[in-house]
C-alpha cells in the first residue's frame, strides 16, 4: 500500500507573534518570512518575501520574538471558513511539530539547553 506525504520545512525570519490559551491547551500563532531568489529574462537578479503562517500546539514551545530565526518542520494545512461579510475564505498555514531557533549561525535547540553542547550549522547537512 502506498503512503502520501505531507511534510515542509522551512528556515526563515518571525513576523508577528501571537499566543492564546483555550481549553484544549495552548496555541501559538507566528508568520514566518523566507526570500524567494531568481533572474529575470534580462540576467538581473530578482527577490521577493513570503509570508507563512504557522501554528504551534506544543506547550513546551517558547514564545518566539520578533526577528528570530528558526527552523520548523511540519504538516502544510488547508482551511476554508465563512467572513462575517458572507464571504467565504481560504488560507494555508503551517502546524509545527519540530523547531529549532538559530542563533547567530549556531543551533539552538530549546529543548536541550541545559545540558548538551550543540553543533554549529557547519556540522549538520541540509
Amino acid at each position: 500500500m502506498a503512503r502520501d506525504l505531507n511534510n515542509v520545512h522551512f528556515i526563515g525570519n518571525v513576523g508577528w507573534v501571537e499566543e492564546k490559551k483555550t481549553k484544549a491547551g495552548r496555541v501559538v500563532n507566528f508568520s514566518l518570512a523566507t526570500n524567494l531568489f531568481w533572474k529575470n529574462k534580462a540576467g538581473i537578479e530578482q527577490s521577493r518575501v513570503e509570508w507563512h503562517k504557522c501554528q504551534c500546539w506544543d506547550r513546551d514551545f517558547p514564545l518566539p520574538f520578533v526577528g528570530d530565526r528558526m527552523y520548523i518542520q511540519g504538516r502544510l494545512g488547508y482551511y476554508e471558513w465563512t467572513h462575517p461579510k458572507e464571504v467565504e475564505m481560504k488560507s494555508a498555514q503551517i502546524n509545527v511539530e519540530e523547531y529549532i531557533f538559530l542563533v547567530q549561525d549556531e543551533l539552538l535547540n530549546v529543548g536541550h539547553l541545559e545540558s548538551e553542547v550543540l553543533p554549529s550549522s557547519k556540522d549538520l547537512e541540509f
